[in-house]
């Protein structure tokens, strides 16, 4: 049997069996680690970037098996994971005209949509949207870990569009000029892959919650793992990023660039009593 058939082998068991919400690494203490909290971060980060998926009528060749009784299906592909080696995971929306859509995804990367747990997918109250997703197992070399991916489907006469976001993080904490803060690592390209993504529009982000008010804004907290930041008073530069996001350093920087001002916490009218 060969490797990757080896690999699909493990992710199917990987899936079908409960995971925690968080996954915990140790480290080095020179090194930033941060924990992976595989699903459920849109209820602590509720901003995103919605990427629409490119939807086909001709089956892909890597497809190897599809559900039985598919009446109208289009075809898209996800890819996940190390930007020189990423995951591959179809996607299959049948939406015959009439009928309510059906969405079935390959988790496991495997190439057969029947051997996966059924897509999360359900119609929004009201009415127009169907809400989903599914949590994919992420090769990062010889470790398997799941992300979990958000979808939803806008209906729109006889077409729609299936897009898709990131539900997936690494939290934890970091000291910045001596002072601890509690940080979140982000990945709004939805590409597995927490280094520099390339795309300006949507790099990695660590979100800082400099104010401590215990949430994260990425406009004025979030700084992109690819350039100089200043907390402080103090220039940090993201350093030896994983792909995976669970380790990397923060580097004192040469480089000078002005202080983030955390966003001002709502002013609390004192009561007279």
């Amino acid at each position: 049997m060969n490797s990757r058939h080896t690999m699909a082998r493990r992710a199917a068991a990987f899936l079908a069996t409960a995971l925690p919400i968080l996954i915990t690494g140790h480290g080095k203490a020179d090194e930033v680690r941060l924990d992976l909290q595989f699903r459920g971060i849109y209820s602590r980060l509720p901003s995103y970037r919605p990427i629409q998926l490119h939807l086909d009528l001709d089956k892909p060749v890597g497809i190897t098996k599809l559900p039985p009784n598919l009446l109208a299906p289009r075809y898209g592909k996800l890819k996940l994971g190390p930007r020189e080696s990423p995951n591959r995971y179809y996607i299959v929306l049948d939406r015959p005209p009439g009928l309510e859509p059906r969405l079935f995804v390959d988790a496991n990367g495997n190439g057969d949509l029947t051997d996966d747990p059924p897509a999360e997918w359900r119609r929004s109250l009201a009415g127009r949207t169907y809400l989903g997703g599914a949590t994919l197992a992420v090769f990062y070399g010889v470790e398997m870990l799941p992300l979990h991916v958000n979808m939803y489907y806008c209906v729109d006469g006889n077409e729609g569009a299936l897009c898709y976001f990131r539900d997936y993080a690494r939290v934890g904490k970091v000291t910045l000029s001596e002072k601890i803060y509690d940080a979140v690592l982000t990945d709004d390209q939805v590409c597995g892959d927490f280094r520099d993504s390339g795309v300006a529009a949507a790099p990695a982000l660590l979100i800082v919650d400099l104010n401590g008010d215990g949430s994260f804004h990425p406009r004025d907290e979030g700084f992109p793992v690819n350039k100089p930041f200043n907390v402080g008073g103090a220039t940090y530069e993201i350093k030896e990023m994983t792909p995976s996001g669970s380790s990397f350093k923060l580097v004192k920087s040469s480089r000078v660039v002005p202080d983030s001002k955390p966003r001002a916490l709502p002013f609390m009218k004192q009561e007279s009593y």
